[in-house]
């Protein structure tokens, strides 16, 4: 059977839901170039409640934004719902790239593996009885279509290819990318809306198209259209055409070093940087200049922002990164303002108040915060949580709060008042728990002992 390739206006196939299974991504052996959606979360911590930046969102579902997406490079697949990522740092087969600060080296993110983008992982090229033809580099972001054909964005243009299903998956092996060079002699424009053929399909181009000296075909011309990653030779009448010289190309904006002000303390250069809950994320590739510490630590803004070439533009994200005040230099600060700061017992440390639940079990609770109200975990689940216990004289024995980084259990590991008390958790919430000793240590020497009361947070589900 004759495969038929067409380009065709994205609202033809805005409606078709259907998409095709495109194997790979629950791999945990992910790992190499990859797309990802550009309305996706870039995660700082890899669970639901994390700190978050994201760059734009869709009024449309992504079927109708393809190639919007942004290349990262995964280094660790060995999560349920995340991915590790760092940021491409060569141009790929898209419009859009995320630059970190300059401050920051050897940044580490997370994003979900729902938002990882289909994208070419094989060469396809095309040629038509008309002259007519499309090529396409490994790295195109690709979507599905019900009918077995993969949509494709060139420069906005959509066009409907019959790419191999085997040739389509969620990473692939980069090559180099560059962007074609501006034709040196004279070029043809045309009236954009024109109707356009390849193969035996026809569309009204949109992109703003141009091209070297036509080969003509009678009425109508052959052009070659060329944008990283992908090369057209389409069809269209020669009335259209009009010999313009050609402008000079956008290319991306780069970005500068943040900040021109001198404050008195400074991070040292390789020093590590955390986020505020304390996970390690990159390292300070020059000195940052910084408030005084406090709490423990020295903390600034850094940036992501991401680049545009089509227009020229960027869309800047901040967020908050630390460094631990012992490695700050600077003047003295008084250590009392640089001390993480005590973990007060609550009021009610000495036993459960009369508006406390009990589970079956016999483990008292109370939510202090309401979370998401979803997915609650199971014995079988690993959980990441903030937590700090107390016995039931005030007396702190524990704490992630206090040592700035989550903790991740598995839940069926745990004394078995935790096992049981956190499965009335949803993502988001937290909650006090009053732990019988016979849920708890049951007196074993050397442990906290006695009912032991515990505020958790409950920030992600693994």
């Amino acid at each position: 059977m004759r495969l038929v390739v067409a380009i065709v206006l994205l609202a033809a196939v805005a409606h078709a839901d259907d998409e095709l299974d495109i194997a790979g991504r629950d791999s945990l052996d992910l790992h190499g170039d990859a797309m990802v959606w550009e309305d996706s979360a870039f995660y700082l911590e890899p669970w639901d409640a994390g700190a978050t930046i994201r760059f734009s969102s869709f009024g449309r579902s992504r079927r109708d934004e393809v190639g919007r997406a942004i290349p990262v490079k995964i280094v660790s697949a060995t999560m349920r719902d995340f991915v590790e990522i760092e940021l491409a740092q060569a141009p790929a087969c898209t419009w859009r790239r995320v630059e970190a600060d300059r401050r920051v080296a050897g940044l580490r993110l997370f994003v979900k593996r729902a938002d990882l983008a289909p994208v070419l992982a094989k060469p396809f090229a095309i040629t038509y009885p008309n002259g007519t033809s499309a090529r396409l580099a490994a790295g195109v972001p690709v979507m599905p279509t019900s009918a077995g054909t993969y949509l494709v964005s060139a420069r906005g243009d959509i066009v409907q290819l019959p790419i191999p299903h085997a040739s389509v998956g969620y990473t692939y092996a980069r090559t180099r990318v560059d962007e074609p060079a501006p034709p040196k002699s004279a070029v043809w424009r045309f009236d954009r809306t024109v109707s356009v053929k390849l193969g035996d399909g026809e569309f009204e181009a949109r992109a703003g198209w141009v091209a070297t000296k036509p080969a003509k075909h009678g009425d109508t011309v052959n052009l070659k259209w060329a944008t990283r990653c992908i090369a057209l030779v389409v069809n269209v009448p020669a009335k259209s055409l009009v010999r313009r010289p050609e402008p000079a190309r956008g290319n991306y904006m780069t970005l500068t070093g943040s900040g021109t002000s001198k404050l008195p303390h400074a991070i040292p250069r390789g020093a590590p940087l955390s986020t505020f809950g304390g996970r390690e994320v990159a390292v300070a590739a020059q000195q940052i200049e910084v408030d005084p510490p406090s709490g423990g630590k020295a903390c600034f803004d850094a940036s992501l922002t991401m680049l545009r070439l089509e227009d020229v533009g960027r869309i800047p994200r901040t967020f908050r990164l630390c460094a631990s005040a012992d490695v700050v230099d600077g003047p003295p600060v008084d250590a009392a303002a640089t001390a993480p700061s005590p973990l007060a017992a609550p009021p009610d440390v000495a036993s459960p108040p009369a508006d406390a639940r009990r589970t079956a079990k016999g483990v008292f609770w109370k939510r202090l915060v309401a979370g998401q109200r979803g997915k609650k975990p199971t014995p079988d689940d690993t959980v990441v949580v903030h937590y700090t216990g107390w016995t039931t004289d005030g007396k702190m024995f524990d704490s992630s709060v206090k040592r700035g980084q989550p903790a991740r259990f598995p839940l069926r590991a745990l004394i078995a008042g935790w096992t049981d008390g956190l499965q009335v958790m949803s993502i988001g919430d937290k909650v006090r728990f009053w732990i019988p000793e016979e849920l708890a240590y049951k007196g074993s020497p050397g442990a906290p002992q006695g009912m032991l009361v515990f505020d958790v947070e409950l920030l992600g589900i693994d």
